[in-house]
């Protein structure tokens, strides 16, 4: 008799879970639906808003997983244009020409250009200072930061796609969330790309409803959307350094709040600290900033992340001036 009721018992268990992940799956199929969000992975992509409609236009899903997406030759969105070759800017010529001296810049949306024109960008303003200081040379700094990117996608975008540009010198412009993987500009090929075995969006939702009761009610302020997965940043430094035979400069931009207070100079610290024994150079602009109001700085009064042309425009000046600093200035300015 015990063994029936044992048996019933766990025959009951069984039904009960079945029927939850019934309602769970069906949750979540409607929830799909309702939100034009693919059951099975598609290649068609449907913008459903603003933001999807700027990803689809300027990214395209990439063929290397670690990229996992990347600027789109030729795609366009406002004051935003891909060339040819796929970085924001001017297109190039592949084999560098003789007298000239070429950058390449990494980063995220800082060195992208977040909200700025492209002649306002790091690498424009950039090229731009060297140019009228150089004494024959000319120089092209190529921006190859890609929005959303993480510092291991930066390093495989460099292997992958920047490396065969021959670039004298390679920047790394380093932003305090490059530790995390925080893409935004992912979720829309995830959205049509993940199937239900792999990502439930219904869930997704109701932690951030979750996060925003949180937030409102409570002051809780951790800011969901970052994928808390930190990147090994000093092994992908490591990597970059592997791979460039010239100087790397490291250049770590602060967060844009209140310098009186500021919280984040042990972020500085840790990056700075990633590349001890590497062959890199380190430039932080903390101090650069820090004369100024945040205010001053930002691309909009709630971005806190993002410089505006002025901000960028001193940033500019401090790595113009590393540059024309290093020995022998002459041989490539």
């Amino acid at each position: 008799m015990t063994s029936k009721r044992f048996a019933f018992a766990a025959a009951l268990v069984c039904l009960l879970v079945a029927m939850i992940g019934m309602m769970l799956v069906a949750a979540e199929v409607g929830y799909r639906r309702l939100n034009d969000i693919t059951i099975f992975p598609t290649a068609e992509f449907r913008p459903k808003d603003m933001f999807e409609q700027y990803a689809y236009s300027l990214f395209m899903r990439s063929d290397n997983n670690v990229l996992y997406y990347e600027p789109k030759p030729g795609g366009r969105y406002s004051q935003y244009l891909i060339n040819e070759h796929g970085f924001r800017g001017p297109a190039v010529s592949i084999d560098k020409p003789p007298t000239t001296t070429r950058i390449v810049f990494l980063g995220d949306s800082i060195v992208w250009g977040h909200a700025v024109d492209v002649d306002k960008t790091l690498s424009a303003q950039l090229e731009a200072r060297l140019n009228d200081a150089s004494s024959g040379h000319n120089v092209e700094v190529l921006n190859f930061g890609v929005s959303g990117y993480s510092t291991q996608q930066e390093v495989e975008l460099f292997v992958k796609r920047a490396m065969r540009f021959e670039p004298d010198f390679v920047i790394v412009g380093f932003c305090l969330n490059d530790f995390e993987k925080s893409s935004v500009e992912a979720r829309p090929f995830e959205r049509v790309t993940l199937p239900m075995t792999r990502k439930s969006y219904m869930l997704e939702n109701f932690r951030r409803v979750v996060y925003h009761l949180a937030r409102d009610n409570f002051d809780y302020n951790i800011e969901p959307d970052f994928v808390l997965k930190a990147i090994d940043v000093k092994r992908e430094f490591q990597r970059l350094d592997e791979w460039v035979d010239t100087r790397i400069l490291l250049t770590v931009f602060p967060t844009l709040v209140k310098f009186d207070t500021y919280a984040y100079a042990h972020l500085h610290a840790d990056a700075l600290r990633s590349v001890e024994g590497l062959d890199y150079d380190t430039l932080d602009l903390l101090d650069t900033f820090r004369p100024y109001d945040p205010d001053q700085l930002k691309v909009s009064p709630t971005d806190v992340t993002h410089p505006n042309a002025f901000g960028i425009s001193l940033a500019t000046e401090q790595i113009a001036k590393y540059f024309m600093s290093l020995p022998e200035p002459d041989r490539y300015f």
